[in-house]
């Protein structure tokens, strides 16, 4: 036996083993990385709360190492996905005594919140793409309202082209919800930018690598939406098919879009790589993939393309940010995946909980909408 190498081997293992795992109890879910002592190609298992072996019961108990007979095999890596808390069966909480010297709970959302940019080139960045601005851009505040969903907003991704010739955008299905719909910038009660052409929720496992899962019954998210630029909208006067990033001296650059990051499950390589997500409500942020194929616990038989994380010290999304296009960090600012949510736990050790972000291959997107980026 050889140890697995690839994507694509870590995928195979996983497959092989689905009964196995699905019969760990309390386990949130898996993905496919590296071993954090080793650096190995693994099955990362996420689990509530990290404990000793010795303490488990023999239901809960995740094997070392996970394998297809005769054939590949990989190490398993336990991920501490909880919140630092007082009360081990609760969400974290803090005895605070407010202004009138009455005790009073501080729930987790507001003791583990999204810290504020603090930055000024960022907010100068957040003020153009809200509207500020001569033209609209890739990372630009999109706006939606009807009388039973309300006020959405979300980000515009990056422009693109449908195989009928139509353009327009690409955003989440979420932000848009249903075909016809009316998107406006920056306000829901600003300028027409387009209406909802197509979109596409989820897939099936089994037609996301048909080669690899031929027999599962899950599904992949994709939450992906092309919109159609509305004709009133100038392309030359009002569009900038460009990425505005911050430079080293947290200039504003308008940067050009690079083809489009192609995912090889022959190799390891999405897993570390350096990324930049650009949105409406966290502005520029870096950041890095943490996992790949992140499945949730098996009685939702839900997957994600990528997991990121962002930088030691700031997030890589907040809730608006849904739809912003994920690019690599190398100056090449190739499109790699669209975000669409987020959840707060703790991913690395010594952390307390942090935001960590789910996006669809971007490659997946253009495939099943029929799109391609208009980036010249």
């Amino acid at each position: 036996m050889r140890g697995a190498r690839s994507l694509k081997d870590l995928l195979k293992i996983r497959e092989e083993n689905r009964k196995k795992i699905d019969k760990i109890q309390g386990i949130k879910g898996t993905a496919l990385g590296r071993k954090n002592e080793t650096g190995k190609p693994a099955i990362l298992v996420f689990v509530p709360r990290k404990i000793k072996e010795k303490w488990l019961p023999n239901e809960k108990k995740i094997p070392k190492r996970l394998e297809i007979p005769h054939d590949i095999y990989c190490p398993t890596d336990v991920i501490d996905c909880s919140a630092v808390s007082f009360d081990p069966d609760k969400s974290a909480r803090v005895l605070n005594i407010d202004t009138n010297g009455s005790p009073a709970i501080i729930e987790a959302p507001y003791l583990h919140g999204l810290r504020d940019l603090n930055h000024e080139a960022k907010y100068s960045l957040l003020d153009r793409l809200r509207g500020n601005s001569d033209k609209i851009s890739p990372g630009s505040r999109l706006a939606f309202y009807d009388e039973y969903w309300n006020n959405i907003s979300g980000t515009l991704a990056c422009f693109a082209m449908n195989k009928t010739g139509c353009f327009g955008f690409i955003t989440n299905k979420h932000v848009g919800i249903f075909e016809e719909n009316e998107i406006r910038f920056p306000e829901n009660d600003g300028k027409l930018l387009g209406i909802v052409k197509s979109n596409l929720g989820t897939i099936l496992e089994q037609d996301r690598f048909p080669a690899i899962l031929k027999s599962s019954k899950g599904t992949f998210q994709v939450d992906a939406g092309f919109v159609e630029l509305y004709n009133k909208i100038n392309i030359k006067n009002d569009i900038d098919l460009r990425l505005p990033i911050l430079d080293k001296n947290n200039q504003i650059q308008m940067q050009p879009l690079g083809p489009p990051f192609k995912l090889d499950l022959n190799t390891m390589e999405p897993i570390g790589k350096k990324v930049i997500g650009v949105g409406q409500m966290r502005s520029y942020q870096e950041g890095k993939i943490f996992a790949f194929a992140y499945q949730m616990t098996p009685t939702l038989e839900e997957s994600i393309d990528y997991l990121i994380i962002g930088t030691e010290d700031d997030e890589f999304s907040d809730p608006g940010d849904s739809g912003k296009l994920i690019v690599t960090a190398d100056g090449n600012y190739q499109p790699l995946a669209i975000l669409w949510g987020g959840d707060y736990e703790r991913f690395r050790h010594d952390k307390r909980q942090e935001n960590w972000s789910y996006a669809t291959d971007i490659n997946l997107v253009l495939d099943k909408l029929e799109l391609s980026i208009v980036r010249s």
